[in-house]
C-alpha cells in the first residue's frame, strides 16, 4: 500500500494534498512554514528509498537540476533528507501540465504551439550544450506556468552526452513509450536529436489533438515509432496546412540525420512557416475536436524494456563477398563482381532485435492509477510485453559538469517566485 504523507510535516514543509506521481516519488502540494508560501514538494516513495540505485537516481536528479539555471527550466530549490524520507523542492505552479490542458480536448493554436516550442526548444538547447539529454520530454513533463510562460521539469531520466548508455546484460531501454525516439526505442546510442524527435511528438499532440501513431499497448507503441509511419494531420483534417505538417513530419524522421539538427532549428522551422500563414489561421486550432475522436492516449510513466539479444548468426554470405573481392584479380572481375554485389545486398544485423518474443516490460512502482494496488518492491514485476514497467536508471553514472549559465535573465528569484514574465 502506497504510502500518503498528506498532512505530515518534513522539515519547514507541511504537506498539504497529492498533485501528481511518477515510478519512484509523488508530488505534493506543501506549505512552507519558514516563508508562508505554497511550494510543490517531490518525495520518494518508502518502497523506491529501500532501494539504494533508486535513491542514487533521485540524487542524481537533484546533482543535474539544481545546477540547470534556465528561465524555461523548473528550479529546483531545495533537497534533503527528512529521516529516511528524501525529497526536493520546487516553484508550486497551479496552472499545471501542458499534459493537464491537452486531455481536456483543447488544441493548440500555430500561435500558442510556437511559443510553447520555443521557449521549451531553448531549454533543451541550454541543457544540450551542457551535455544532458533530457530523454522523457513529452507534455507532462511541460509546466504551464501562465498563458505566455512553459517551463521544462523533471529531469529524472537524463543522461550525460558522454557517458556510455549502462545497459544490462540483455540490453534494455528507458523511456516513455509515446513520445520515444527510434534510437531510443531500440537501444541505440542517443544523442539531443532524440529529444528534437520527442519535442516533435510533443508538437504533434499539440497541433493534431492526438498522437502520431494509436496504440492502447506500450509495446505496439514503441514499435510504431520503429517501424511505422506516422499519421498525416492532413488525413485528419484535410486543410491543415501543407509546411506545417512538413514541419512535423521532419521532426518525427526515423534517421536522426534527417531531423532538424538541434531543437530550436525546430521551432525557428515552425517559427518560419507559421508567420506566412494567414493572421486567422495562426490564432485558431488546425482541427476540430471531433476529428481526434477514437485517438488513444497511454498512460505515459516511463518504462524500462528489457530487450533480449537475439542469437548471433555467422555471416557467411558477407565473408563469402570479400573473399570473392580479394580473389577479384586473379579470377576475373565478372565472378568478383557477381559475388560482391550479392553480398553488398545483406544488411548488418541490428545489435537488439525489437520483437514481441524478445521483450521483457516490468510494471512501474506506483504507476497504477490506484495508489493502493501500487506492487510492493518484493513482488515478481516481470509481466506480459503489454504492461508498463518500473522506472529504472541503471548504475550510478558520471557526476555532472558545471553547467554554463544562459544569457537570460531566469523569471524566477532566489524563492522560487516569478520574478518576470516572457512577453
Amino acid at each position: 500500500m502506497a504510502t500518503n504523507f498528506a498532512g505530515r510535516e518534513i522539515g519547514p514543509y507541511r504537506i498539504i494534498r497529492e498533485i501528481g506521481k511518477g515510478g519512484m516519488s509523488r508530488v505534493y502540494l506543501a506549505m512552507d512554514t519558514s516563508k508562508d508560501r505554497e511550494v510543490a514538494l517531490k518525495i520518494m516513495t518508502p518502497e523506491a528509498a529501500e532501494d539504494e540505485d533508486y535513491v542514487r537516481r533521485f540524487q542524481r536528479e537533484i546533482d543535474i537540476a539544481s545546477k540547470l539555471d534556465h528561465p524555461h527550466i523548473l528550479p529546483v530549490l531545495d533537497w534533503g533528507r527528512d529521516e529516511n524520507v528524501l525529497f526536493l523542492m520546487m516553484p508550486y505552479i497551479k496552472r499545471g501540465t501542458l499534459n493537464d490542458i491537452l486531455r481536456t480536448g483543447q488544441v493548440m493554436t500555430p500561435y500558442q504551439a510556437w511559443r510553447m516550442a520555443f521557449q521549451i526548444s531553448d531549454a533543451l538547447d541550454y541543457a544540450h550544450e551542457n551535455g544532458i539529454i533530457h530523454r522523457d520530454v513529452k507534455p507532462h513533463n511541460i509546466m504551464v506556468v501562465n498563458d505566455s510562460h512553459f517551463s521544462l521539469t523533471d529531469f529524472g531520466l537524463v543522461k550525460m552526452a558522454n557517458e556510455s548508455s549502462h545497459l544490462t546484460q540483455s540490453g534494455s531501454v528507458l523511456g516513455s513509450p509515446s513520445y520515444m525516439s527510434p534510437e531510443q526505442a531500440r537501444s541505440r546510442t542517443i544523442d539531443h536529436r532524440s529529444d528534437v524527435y520527442s519535442l516533435g511528438v510533443v508538437l504533434y499532440e499539440a497541433l493534431v489533438g492526438r498522437l502520431p501513431y494509436n496504440s492502447a499497448s506500450a509495446m505496439e507503441m514503441i514499435g510504431q515509432h520503429v517501424l511505422a509511419r506516422p499519421l498525416m494531420p492532413s488525413q485528419i483534417a484535410p486543410d491543415f496546412p501543407a509546411a506545417i505538417e512538413a514541419v512535423l513530419l521532419r521532426a518525427l524522421c526515423k534517421d536522426p540525420n534527417a531531423r532538424y539538427r538541434s531543437a530550436g532549428d525546430l521551432a525557428r522551422a515552425l517559427g518560419t512557416v507559421m508567420t506566412e500563414l494567414p493572421h486567422e489561421v495562426q490564432n485558431r486550432p488546425l482541427v476540430n475536436r471531433d476529428q481526434v475522436i477514437g485517438s488513444v492516449n497511454l498512460e505515459n510513466e516511463p518504462v524500462t524494456i528489457v530487450l533480449q539479444q537475439e542469437p548471433q548468426k555467422f555471416p557467411v554470405r558477407q565473408w563469402l563477398g570479400r573473399l570473392g573481392m580479394v580473389l577479384g584479380g586473379a579470377l576475373g572481375g565478372a565472378l568478383a563482381l557477381m559475388i560482391a554485389l550479392n553480398a553488398l545486398d545483406i544488411n548488418e544485423e541490428p545489435e537488439t532485435q525489437i520483437s514481441p518474443s524478445s521483450v521483457i516490460v516490468e510494471r512501474t512502482t506506483g504507476a497504477s492509477n490506484d495508489s493502493d494496488s501500487a506492487p510492493s518492491q518484493a513482488e515478481n514485476n516481470d509481466v506480459t510485453a503489454r504492461d508498463l514497467i518500473e522506472e529504472t536508471f541503471g548504475p550510478k553514472t558520471a557526476e555532472p559538469p558545471t553547467l554554463a549559465r544562459p544569457s537570460q535573465t531566469s523569471p524566477y528569484n532566489v524563492e522560487g517566485v516569478m520574478a518576470t514574465q516572457t512577453p
